[in-house]
């Protein structure tokens, strides 16, 4: 292991002038440092040093490197030693770290040991003097401790000590006098000396410099500088005399003793327990399973709560979720692993012991080996001997020691965290190394450590290195390895699966392999990933191919194909880092480098051969097909970039390689060409993917422009805050949005199959009578008498169990296979996989030099499918798990077979379960036997615990938990939220704690409303999966683009005509990235990073209370987290709040609905009239069909189409529970007055839109568009439309009496069907739907999952728009700017490229504005000529049309697409639709003044006077519902609530709280223990209203106080209630 390189040094710089930095660095670690001269052609730098070896020569002595010494000198105690001088011996030994300074030391120390013979009286004087100065102490304090320097009763050697610190100083003047500076002026200004002793050494410089020139008898002389002179001018010979004791001096290194005094200091106060606990299952093969660690507090010690071995537990259960289902025999052979790992860490240790002692020095003599009268244990001993000598010597090249400790107990006391670190190498510089021995059996074909315990490794290496660096101030860790040991095991009796295991061998790998030597890779080394190889490229290429692996983790997998794919690209990369890390080899990088060069080839040939040449408009590519490829070249595109440099980072590497001399340059050659083809793939795949996305992904979803520049949409613009994700003008936006409404129509329509399939199986259920709860538990598995949330076995467990034993390595059997699966079912299924894995391979290495690798994979996968070969090795192969024979079907699955509804019930959840297998929701093993892991809410709570878990919900509900459904991917260990599309409900919360396994608690039983969540996720899954590539690409596209230029007012800027174009797009891809996050993968708030306080306290508080109440706490002190979530906080106080203040309020709703219903007319005109739709809604409202068979063709109409913004399970939801309890919705309850008229209209729109809509040529048309474009002339002139107008009329008519899908729907066979159109045609399906939800959203102001706002991405904005959600569009309908629009129902790509049917629109009041003028009579003649439409109104609409266009092309950099026809429709439309508002608003207006004129007496009652206020608002709420657009102080009220209404929550508490503190007291003054003047306490108690402002907190009771203030006057001033005349926002 070489030393980090001083760059400054000469001797570098030489190097790196010669070779190069990337050359040189690998040189200075090949050769440890010492680099030969034949590399730099350079001659040492001339310094004092060989005037020192010169001194050394003239004294007799020898220099020779320590470990050489210490090798010839074995029973010399040189612990810590960087450098030693042995004067009996006349023999310098230096390390490898020494310096200058260190060498001169050590020549000092035998120059005075010589002249202590020679004139005794002058080493005595030196050594009586030295106390005087301040290295004294220094020396006193750092030489203590060490063994050589104390007396034989372990009491500091003082004599010697002051000798040797007297050496440092005449060391120090030596030094000086070499370099020519005059001594002592130099010691003088030293820094270690105080002032007294300059002033003490002055006096004696003076006084000596006449006897050092032979005057010998004056006194009072500078000892020091005499004996340095001595030695540097004259030099000493001499012998020591015999029989004179033989001392070492040497110098310890500071960073060796810090390290190791923490080290000891540790040992002192903690302490490892070897517990009788039972070990964790996770854990059961690991040697630390059972142990854990105690502190010294005090006098006593105290358990420590973490250990190091716990993140591997968690980062276990992390990857392999829910019961770890550990066979018996497993446990049993797992223990046996254990305790041989245990035993040979201990002869790891004990072989230690032999070479270094307890504080990490190096033996003077080592140890006797230990006696092993086993031969087996015997060969043991000696591979682990060998590879630790071996290991130890590495690091002790050129004379380096190190200290070296064994299980090295390391302690956090932040983290309260131990663990035991099994060797631990410090180097004199500080660096240190960690390594772990791994005792693991291992398979004779095992190829590789598994995944999971690499990474496992990883987390627990990378631990101590973390406590290291903090705890221990170690600045430098160098390796950090996990190291391999193969435990070669055996059955006792091979026939017997359940005899003993035996261990026949261990197999290590080579602490340095030789030339020619390759160490298998499941023997070599595993190293942290991020492990420095101390060649800087080098190690900047391992960091790429690391961040690399971790992007290829990440990536989810769909099928066993994409499983197969991923895991190949991940041994490969795997293989590279590790090999390079390990041992310098770059085999496995150079392989890495082909298959990336062959996979662009592939990329390139399959789009030329399947895509390129097809038209735009070709439509035979499904999403999945077209995701799949999307992957591929993400994937290529993102991976490739790893290795845009290899050729120059792998270049100082090359001369190393094991191949003949003559073959280097061709390494190399073949290495630059292979560099060079993949950045020209790189370049030709990016061509590609803009070509690929703009064709395919684009036109599917009706966007064309995805490769032209766009203009930035500014940061802080209204537009970027409060456009809903459909309408804003990004072609990249419009293509997430659409795509995402697709998939989440696709998944509603298939969930809602399974759905009705589910519910009709529980009405079976239930109308059989009896406890239902009761009767589907029998689907449940039990286990030790206690229910698990598994479905029962189809197949008996002992089946699992003996076939994971059967895959142990030395109890495999193929005739056990033949005589317990169902073979020909699995070769049915395997060997088409097989076939499928060879063409894979033959692709993937399809070139010469990966000939051998494509060989091995090809025959590995034979092994592994091919049951019939000899070799057959995939004894752990799923797919045989899949297909027992019926002998082992189990008692319960045969019971359940007899009950017809609950046998129906399980297939139809196992169908589900197979769904969520083949997208990769589940993992295959889970498939036959889960069910969804849901929290009980708090319904379920009340009715199955009564009570106790409902606390605990309540407190769950504001911490973050993996579970949680609305945020996104998160990791359950760490709690961070993943980039992915959520798996949600297969996180197994009931296993989490190892003290309490399959804990029910909180597990909901609700199985039929948990099924029908499950069903809709799944889908959900599927289908947004089936577009996550396609839209990962479309941003990858944006990125790559450019983007128009614009000022300061966002208008793109031109020169000369042209739109000017600057680089690159990052904000808008930003902005994207925002959406697609929120849309994919389901992170509510894109833009937050949650904040978390503690609750501890809090939970003690709840305990103490359940615990009375209950008898019980609700938590436990291992509940994690303990902290709440800021996000959840917020989003708990919105919730309540709206719940409170809307919550059976009939009046909101009311107004709610009239609002909607105006502006579902104001969008009137381009799909229907006003009167079409106040028809349908009458028509709903009194159930007005023509035949019962017409109502359930609707009633099927609308489950097909799907046109009501909710799910359409989500009544099925609502009624799914189990108890009376869970069949209710508070929600539904309490909004009641705004969800019936809601859904009222929602359905009217539908209905209306039918009757406006018909088939043509199985598509769907708008009638009005339809009879449109027939006469496109129409608009010719006044004349000419008003002659047209009346034929148009009466068609459109006719066609939708006659021909519309609502006039010629039926119903056969009890189906709905409409003649010429197939009703599965989802697209077709989707576009009618989108426009209903579109024009409803439009109506209320609302949102959907997959069209938001950006404002409502973070909490806060999301909390400031509580009661304001449904402006941003309400406005935008009135006052936005001229636009294109998301509506794509018409949009029609042609051949050419070309689009038409784009919708635009303007702000219609906006558009009001612009025909109103100073000129009334002008302005009223062009209003009412544009609504009749003369010739004076086309001439004016004209002018907007020419205005417009070029404002458009201003604002956006495009032109405009839209004829004038569909121009002038768009604002006739909206100014008549803007005048009915008008109207609306004075009608209102004048219905409020004249109710001014009924206002009552002022002698009337409270309640009257209430009554009349009341009236009086409500009509008022109407009439702002529409005013609130125009008048400011409308605006006013609304703001003046504050930024987050929400918080007026805690006025109302503070006001019930001081209400209810008078009310007890009797006192309102400070505290409440006082009086404000003129109080009394009859009097603050008369006043206090503690019941009214607690009614006022809650929805019902809130809205009952004013309703009794109303109708009882008693009640009113009672509670003292008074109406205000003026309502608030």
């Amino acid at each position: 292991m070489a030393i980090c390189p001083n760059t400054n040094s000469p001797e570098w710089k030489e190097l790196v002038k010669a070779q190069g930095e990337e050359q040189a660095y690998f040189l200075w670690n090949n050769f440890d440092g010492s680099v030969p001269g034949e590399y730099t052609n350079t001659v040492p730098v001339e310094s004092n040093l060989s005037k020192v070896k010169e001194l050394i020569a003239k004294m007799g002595v020898n220099l020779t490197d320590l470990q050489t010494y210490v090798s010839q000198n074995p029973d010399m105690d040189v612990r810590g030693a960087n450098s030693i001088a042995d004067a009996v011996g006349k023999i310098i030994a230096v390390s490898e770290g020494a310096t200058q300074e260190d060498i001169t030391e050590e020549m000092v120390h035998i120059a005075t040991q010589i002249l202590e013979q020679q004139n005794p009286e002058l080493v005595t004087e030196m050594i009586s003097k030295i106390g005087g100065f301040k290295i004294y102490g220094e020396t006193l304090e750092k030489y203590r401790e060490v063994p050589a320097y104390q007396l034989p009763d372990g009491r500091p050697n003082i004599r010697k000590i002051k000798k040797e610190a007297a050496d440092k100083l005449i060391a120090y003047i030596v030094g000086q006098q070499m370099s020519d500076v005059t001594a002592s002026d130099t010691v003088v200004e030293a820094d270690e000396l105080t002032e007294e002793d300059r002033s003490l050494f002055k006096r004696i410089w003076d006084s000596i410099t006449g006897w050092f020139r032979g005057m010998y008898a004056e006194s009072n002389v500078d000892i020091f500088q005499k004996i340095a002179g001595i030695i540097t001018t004259e030099g000493v010979e001499g012998e020591l005399l015999d029989g004179t004791a033989r001392e070492l001096y040497f110098t310890l290194t500071d960073p060796q003793k810090k390290i190791q005094d923490r080290i000891l200091n540790t040992k002192k106060n903690i302490r490892k327990i070897e517990s009788n606990e039972p070990i964790n299952p996770l854990l059961q093969d690991e040697e630390n399973g059972n142990s854990f660690y105690e502190v010294k507090q005090g006098d006593e010690y105290v358990r420590v709560k973490n250990r190091v071995t716990d993140r591997v537990k968690r980062w276990y259960r992390q990857r392999f979720p829910g019961d770890p289902n550990f066979t018996k025999q497993e446990k049993i052979d797992n223990n046996v692993k254990r305790e041989l790992g245990v035993e040979f860490h201990n002869m790891f240790e004990d072989i230690h012991a032999r070479f270094f002692n307890a504080d990490g020095t190096r033996r003077q003599v080592p140890g006797q080996r230990m006696y092993i009268a086993d031969r087996q244990r015997a060969e043991v001993h000696t591979k682990l001997e060998k590879y630790y000598t071996d290991l130890i010597a590495s690091f002790s090249k050129n004379g380096r020691n190190p200290l070296v400790f064994s299980e090295v107990m390391v302690y956090d006391s932040v983290n309260d965290e131990a663990g035991t670190i099994d060797l631990l190498i410090v180097e004199q510089d500080g660096k240190t190394h960690i390594y772990d021995w791994k005792f693991m059996s291992m398979g004779k074909n095992t190829q590789d450590v598994a995944w999971y315990k690499q990474g496992a490794f990883n987390e627990q290496l990378k631990t101590y290195r973390s406590i290291l660096q903090n705890v221990y101030d170690v600045k430098d860790v160098g390796k950090t390895r996990a190291v391999p040991i193969a435990l070669n095991l055996k059955r006792e009796n091979f026939q017997d699966q359940s005899s003993d295991l035996q261990l026949t061998s261990i197999a290590i790998g080579s602490v340095v392999p030789k030339k020619g030597e390759e160490t298998p890779l499941a023997l070599t080394v595993v190293p942290v990933t991020d492990e420095s190889t101390n060649i800087p490229g080098l190690d900047k290429l391992l960091k790429k191919l690391n961040k690399l692996y971790d992007v290829i983790t990440d990536e989810k997998v769909t099928d066993e194909s994409s499983k197969s794919s991923k895991r190949d690209r991940l041994n490969i990369l795997k293989k590279a880092v590790r090999l390079t890390q390990a041992n310098l080899n770059v085999k496995g990088i150079l392989d890495a480098v082909s298959v990336m060069k062959n996979e662009g080839d592939a990329i390139i040939a399959e789009y030329i051969t399947t895509y390129e040449g097809v038209p735009p408009s070709e439509n035979t590519f499904d999403n999945k097909q077209l995701n799949d490829f999307s992957d591929r070249m993400n994937d290529f595109l993102e991976q490739s970039i790893a290795f845009e440099e290899i050729n120059v980072e792998i270049a100082p590497l090359i001369p190393f390689l094991n191949v003949p001399e003559n073959q280097k340059q061709e390494v190399q050659d073949q290495l630059n060409r292979k560099q060079q083809e993949i950045m020209t793939n790189r370049t030709e795949v990016q061509r590609i993917t803009g070509e690929y996305a703009d064709k395919f992904i684009g036109n599917k979803h009706n966007v064309t422009g995805l490769l032209n520049p766009t203009r930035i949409i500014k940061n802080l613009s209204a537009e970027k805050l409060f456009t809903r994700l459909s309408d804003i003008g990004l072609p990249s936006l419009r293509i997430l949005s659409r795509a995402a409404r697709r998939a989440q129509d696709d998944a509603d329509s298939e969930s809602k199959g399974y759905v009705n399939r589910l519910m009709a199986i529980r009405k079976k259920l239930v109308d059989r009578g009896g406890n239902l709860a009761e009767t589907v538990r029998k689907i449940y598995r039990q286990e030790d008498g206690s229910l698990v949330n598994h479905l029962i076995y189809k197949y008996q467990r002992e089946f699992y169990d003996k076939m994971k034993d059967n895959a142990a390595e030395g109890n495999r059997s193929k005739q056990w296979i033949f005589e317990n699966v169902d073979i020909e079912a699995y070769k049915k299924e395997a060997i088409p996989l097989m076939q499928r894995d060879i063409a894979k391979y033959n692709s993937l290495y399809a070139t010469e030099d990966l000939q051998n690798l494509r060989e091995k994979a090809i025959q590995d996968t034979r092994k592994k499918y091919d049951i019939d070969r000899r070799d057959f090795n995939g004894w752990s192969n799923e797919i045989l798990a899949k297909h027992p024979k019926d002998k082992w079907i189990s008692k319960e699955y045969k019971d359940l077979t007899k009950d017809k509804d609950l046998f129906a019930l399980y297939n139809l959840i196992l169908e589900i379960n197979s769904i969520a297998s083949d997208i990769g929701y589940l993992q295959n093993k889970a498939e036959s036997t889960f069910l969804p892991f849901i929290s009980k809410g708090t319904a379920e709570s009340l009715s199955w615990d009564y009570g106790l878990s409902a606390v605990q919900n309540w407190g769950k509900a504001f911490t973050r938990n993996a579970e949680d459904v609305g945020y996104g991917k998160i990791n359950a260990l760490t709690g961070e939220t993943i980039n992915g599309i959520p798996k949600y409900y297969t996180y197994d919360f009931s296993n989490q704690d190892e003290n309490n396994p399959n804990n029910m608690s909180d597990v909901s039983l609700e199985l039929f409303k948990n099924q029908i969540l499950y069903i809709n996720h799944v889908h959900k899954y599927k289908y947004i999966s089936e577009i996550e590539g396609q839209m990962k690409l479309v941003k990858t596209v944006m990125k790559a683009k450019d983007h128009y230029k614009t000022n300061w007012i966002g208008n793109v800027v031109q020169q000369g005509n042209e739109n000017v174009i600057e680089q690159g797009n990052d904000e808008n891809t930003g902005f994207f990235d925002q959406f697609l996050k929120n849309i994919l993968y389901d992170q509510k708030y894109t833009s937050d990073i949650d904040q978390a306080v503690a609750i501890q306290g809090a939970k003690k508080g709840i305990n103490k209370i359940t615990k009375q109440l209950f008898n019980k706490e609700a938590f436990s002190d291992t509940d994690k987290p303990s902290y709440i979530s800021i996000v959840k906080v917020m989003e708990g106080m919105n919730s309540w709040f709206t719940l409170k203040t809307l919550g059976l309020e009939p009046i909101s709703g009311a107004v709610n609905a009239f609002g909607a219903a105006i502006q579902v007319i104001a969008q009137s005109g381009k799909y229907f009239t006003a009167a079409e739709f106040r028809s349908a809604a009458m028509s709903l409202i009194g159930n007005r069909f023509r035949s019962g068979e017409q109502k359930e063709a609707f009633v099927q109409l609308e489950e097909i189409f799907q046109p009501l913004k909710d799910s359409p399970t989500y009544d099925a939801l609502r009624d799914a529970g189990i108890t009376a309890l869970t069949r209710r919705n508070l929600s539904d309850d309490l909004f009641f007055f705004f969800r019936q008229p809601e859904l009222l209209m929602e359905r009217a729109i539908f209905k209306v839109l039918i009757q406006n809509m018909m088939v043509v040529d199985g598509n769907i048309v708008n009638i009005r568009d339809f009879v449109k474009n027939k006469y496109k002339n129409r608009y010719k002139n006044a004349d000419e439309y008003n002659k047209v107008i009346g034929e148009m009329n009466k068609e459109m008519a006719n066609l939708s009496k006659n021909k519309s899908i609502f006039a010629t729907k039926k119903m056969v066979d009890g189906k709905v069907v409409i003649p010429g159109f197939d009703l599965n045609n989802r697209s077709e399906v989707q576009r009618l739907t989108n426009i209903a939800r579109d024009i409803s959203r439009t109506a209320t102001g609302g949102f959907t999952d997959f069209d938001d706002i950006s404002i409502n991405m973070n909490i806060f904005g999301k909390s400031a728009m509580v009661f304001k959600s449904w402006i941003p569009k309400l406005v935008a309908t009135r006052f936005q700017g001229f636009k294109k629009m998301g509506d794509d129902f018409g949009v029609e790509i042609k051949d050419d490229g070309t689009t038409t049917g784009e919708v635009y629109d303007i702000g219609r009041a906006r558009l009001f504005a612009s025909f109103l003028s100073l000129n009334l009579v002008k302005a009223y003649k062009n209003i009412k000529g544009t609504i009749i439409l003369d010739d004076n109104g086309l001439t004016k609409i004209d002018e907007l049309y020419k205005k417009y266009s070029k404002q458009y092309e201003q604002r956006t950099g495009e032109r405009l697409n839209m004829s004038k026809e569909d121009f002038i429709d768009m604002v006739r439309n909206n100014m008549r639709n803007q005048t009915r508002e008008f109207i609306a608003i004075a009608v209102l207006t004048q219905l409020l003044m004249v109710m001014g004129y009924f206002e009552p007496e002022d002698n009337a009652t409270k309640a009257e006077k209430n009554f009349f206020r009341y009236a009086k608002r409500t009509l008022a709420r109407f009439s702002q519902e529409l005013l609130f657009f125009y008048n400011p102080a409308e605006w006013n009220s609304l703001l003046s609530q504050g930024l987050f209404p929400s918080l007026g929550l805690f006025d109302e508490i503070t006001r019930f709280f001081d209400h209810f503190m008078r009310e007890t007291t009797g006192m309102d003054g400070t505290m409440y223990a006082t009086l404000k003047k003129g109080s009394t306490p009859s009097k603050v108690r008369k006043q206090a209203q503690p019941v009214k402002y607690l009614m006022k907190m809650f929805p019902l009771t809130k809205g009952s106080v004013n309703w009794f203030a109303v109708f009882s006057d008693d009640f009113a001033r009672e509670f003292d209630v008074t109406i205000p005349s003026q309502n608030r926002r």
